[in-house]
């Protein structure tokens, strides 16, 4: 019988720092074990050895010189950390001596680098840093890690409308606002903001990048609200067999909706070039079809007509409103669900951790209510903007490379979140406390488009349809005026639904083309 000696496997815990990430761990265990993969590793280790998940999160973003030292810290995740807290280098995606993005585990034992690269054993010696140096980075952490109750409860509470708790059928919509989190762009605004004992100075010189963002704290009374027992039959039953509005939005919202629509077209009127004239239309087409006519649609009109369909849409039977799903390019391009626009919020108060807890609802102060609708209406147009711009990049790359059919990856759109779409809170009993920005979310917004691009600014309208002749300049009160406002928001929304479903891309047909 012949005995196979088992190799024993050098720990390398001497290079460890405190606080280093797996990707570290697993660099330092090749760097102690020349000559074995990583997979060798795993195998003799089990679970000492990270997890490719562990390791495989952390490979995006780096300091040149923590390479060099063999250390690599789980703050570089976060983007708001733009220079090492103890090099003050730029944290950078590429190795600046080979110019090649940071090798992963697997990598690594091809990789000849002396940055990012497996050094020998003879060239250790001063390569590990000492641990007084790494101090900035425990200080770092402790700023991350400080106490925010309003980030805990976050994960346990949301926003929800009461229409949606109502009836099933529109519940896929997701709130625009999103919680703050350490991977929030401006999680340090509102962690600073929360612990002044961490100065603005104190933080630009750990290297975070720190905007000094204007915070308002609201506090709002809240009582319970249960869901009435209502049946679906009872539902359709509002409007019969007619497509029509089957109720209409309250007073208060309609001047809401009068009030942001006509900032959205003030701020486009200052932002377009000279001549534009601003339409509502129904944009059906696809991308290859846009391609093929070379035209584009106008962002600024394509944007402010999904606004609009987002406004409007949720007045009629959810069974039969407009959704995205109309609209053919946004599967093409990954987006999918409107975000919900919740015109009498409520929160809801969930445990995703215990499958028995039942969610419960509560309704805040009718104040916040409006403020909250008024700050999603001007939410939801940046998303869409967001994705109308998007769209006009890649419909310029496409067709300056004459292959309209040519997908990749790049032609799916990642929702950016705003500094405005982010909010925290805390629920207290009888009331909840609130932190967002105190801005515009409008100002955010800074178009740039190429040049000598050829917009198609309406499309997929009748000839007789009421949006054909809207002027929709912010200062024409024929329709911003509080009386001839609630007769165009009526007409709009049935010029809109009445196209999304007679046209030939109606909902069954989109379906069996795209998939």
């Amino acid at each position: 019988m012949v005995f196979h000696a088992v190799p024993s496997v050098n720990s390398g815990r001497w290079m460890g720092r405190p606080g280093q990430s797996a990707y570290a761990t697993a660099r330092q265990l090749l760097v102690a074990n020349p000559g074995m993969s990583p997979l060798r590793l795993r195998k003799e280790l089990g679970s000492t050895f990270p997890t490719p998940k562990a390791i495989e999160s952390n490979l995006v973003r780096q300091c040149p010189s923590c390479a060099w030292h063999l250390y690599h810290s789980d703050l570089f995740r976060f983007d708001w950390v733009r220079r090492c807290p103890a090099h003050g280098n730029p944290i950078v995606s590429m190795c600046p001596k080979c110019q090649r993005p940071w090798p992963d585990i697997y990598s690594l034992t091809f990789d000849s680098c002396d940055v990012c690269g497996l050094p020998s054993v003879t060239e250790l010696p001063g390569r590990v840093q000492p641990e007084a140096v790494l101090a900035p980075f425990t200080r770092l952490w402790d700023f991350v890690h400080a106490e925010a109750p309003e980030l805990d409860l976050a994960k346990s509470w949301g926003w929800a409308d009461e229409m949606d708790a109502l009836y099933w059928q529109n519940m896929e919509s997701q709130v625009c606002w999103q919680p703050v989190s350490h991977q929030s762009r401006w999680f340090p605004s509102f962690q600073s903001h929360w612990h002044p004992e961490f100065s603005a100075s104190e933080l630009h010189s750990l290297g975070v990048d720190l905007v000094d963002l204007p915070m308002q704290h609201l506090i709002a009374q809240v009582r319970p609200w249960s869901i009435p027992k209502i049946s679906e039959r009872t539902w359709w039953r509002h409007n019969g067999n007619r497509e029509t509005l089957i109720r209409f939005p309250m007073p208060s919202r309609l001047a809401l909706i009068a009030k942001t629509g006509q900032d959205i077209a003030n701020w486009v009127d200052q932002h377009v070039p000279k001549a534009h004239a601003l339409r509502v239309g129904f944009c059906g087409n696809s991308l290859e079809g846009y391609l093929k006519n070379w035209t584009i649609p106008c962002p600024f009109c394509l944007a402010f007509s999904m606004w609009w369909c987002i406004v409007t849409q949720r007045y009629f039977n959810p069974k039969r409103a407009v959704r995205s799903a109309h609209f053919m390019f946004t599967k093409s391009v990954g987006y999918r669900t409107w975000s919900a626009l919740t015109e009498r919020v409520l929160l809801y108060i969930c445990d995703r951790e215990n499958p028995s807890f039942h969610d419960r609802y509560y309704r805040p102060d009718l104040w916040f209510q409006r403020w909250f609708y008024q700050r999603s209406l001007q939410l939801i147009f940046c998303e869409l903007f967001e994705l109308a711009s998007f769209l006009v990049h890649r419909y310029s790359e496409c067709r300056l490379k004459k292959n309209p059919i040519a997908w990749d990856h790049r032609n799916h759109y990642k929702r950016a979140w705003k500094s405005s779409a982010m909010i925290a809170g805390g629920f207290e009993k009888d009331r909840i406390n609130v932190w967002c920005t105190n801005e515009n979310p409008l100002d955010n917004l800074q178009p740039g488009f190429p040049e000598a691009t050829h917009y198609l600014h309406q499309d997929g309208l009748a000839g007789d349809a009421f949006l054909r002749d809207v002027d929709w300049d912010p200062d024409n009160m024929a329709v911003w005026s509080a009386d001839s406002f609630p007769e165009v928001f009526e007409k709009t929304a049935l010029d809109l639904h009445e196209w999304g479903w007679n046209s030939p891309w109606s909902r069954q047909k989109w379906y069996r083309l795209e998939n």
